[in-house]
């Protein structure tokens, strides 16, 4: 892996501990994969800032996987149910917890998803009562991750990987009913029809933001999910939490709430990570790559000064998509003054 300037912070003798959630539908065809992620990354950790617990569902074929896991410091905790069906650890055996593998949860919908809202809130959960400081989350959902992901995501208050579909020959970018760049528009332009013609044409009212993209190297963002996401703990310390939309608020999904709510806490260093490119399937994560490259190889040549972001105040209205069909700007922090 590729070490620079950038990666010092994760080699100083500060006690930095990383809480790591995935929620997967089928977490045997995953657990290879994140098997490999772990070894690079923590490899940036000393041994004492690893402790990680994994914990499983009751599938069949999930058990004997996860206690194979080659998982510095890991303990694999017995499940334990609720009635929405969340996976919880049975009992508290070490004060964080790193990652929480849920196999039969699936991708967030469009709209409020107790169960996986309740996950997000049980992984919060254990960081908020140890009240550490120097701790960042990571959450990813079904996503075909790659080895050189995790570190470039740790900068900024909060960032984003850029998450892409094939719907043809080109892919396209996935997440735009939650992203908002930084002047409140969405990624692309959805004319009122419903449209993903134009979805080619990433930022095409906002060129500062198009010609970072174009040099794949880091930009701001109102609000941002992508697939996969990294963010600071400090403002879980003072209360934060997913949440559904308010009573007379746009309805949105909770990770766009999530941004918001950083915004209004002082929080607003949210950035998207071109480099960084991830899709939903093998095959069509190894497409993506050869496309747009390996983020290790993007990002070998760029300086600090490359990846500097000139931070701005929030925009002054969101555009809000209730639907497709249904576009509308709101001030970004309606309800919340």
């Amino acid at each position: 892996m590729h070490h620079d300037r950038r990666f010092l912070l994760l080699m100083v003798p500060v006690v930095i501990f990383l809480l790591l959630a995935a929620s997967l539908y089928l977490g045997s065809d995953h657990l290879t994969l994140i098997s490999g992620l772990h070894v690079p990354f923590l490899s940036h950790w000393q041994p004492e800032n690893q402790p990680e617990s994994i914990t499983s569902s009751s599938l069949p074929d999930s058990d004997a996987t996860f206690t194979s896991l080659p998982v510095p410091s890991s303990t694999v905790l017995p499940p334990a149910r609720v009635d929405n069906g969340t996976v919880l650890t049975a009992e508290k055996i070490r004060p964080y917890i790193d990652s929480i593998l849920d196999p039969e949860s699936t991708a967030l919908p469009r709209l409020g998803c107790p169960r996986v809202n309740s996950t997000r809130y049980d992984v919060l959960r254990n960081m908020s009562e140890a009240n550490d400081n120097h701790v960042d989350y990571y959450f990813a959902l079904d996503l075909r991750n790659c080895r050189d992901l995790l570190p470039r995501l740790l900068d900024a208050d909060m960032t984003c990987a850029l998450d892409w579909t094939y719907v043809g020959r080109d892919p396209t970018f996935y997440d735009v009913w939650v992203a908002r760049g930084i002047n409140g528009d969405s990624f692309f332009n959805i004319p009122p029809n419903g449209s993903w013609d134009y979805a080619w044409n990433l930022f095409w009212n906002h060129p500062q933001t198009k010609a970072r993209l174009d040099s794949n190297v880091p930009f701001q963002a109102f609000a941002c999910w992508n697939g996969a996401t990294a963010f600071t703990a400090a403002p879980l310390l003072d209360g934060l939490r997913f949440r559904n939309v308010h009573k007379g608020e746009c309805a949105q999904g909770e990770p766009q709430m999530f941004c918001k709510d950083l915004w209004h806490r002082g929080f607003g260093k949210i950035a998207v990570v071109p480099a960084v490119n991830l899709e939903y399937s093998d095959e069509k994560a190894e497409k993506l790559k050869k496309l747009k490259g390996f983020t290790s190889d993007l990002v070998r040549h760029q300086t600090e000064e490359d990846a500097k972001i000139e931070w701005a105040g929030p925009p002054e209205k969101v555009k809000c998509m209730e639907g497709w069909q249904n576009q509308f700007w709101r001030p970004w922090n309606e309800t919340l003054t």
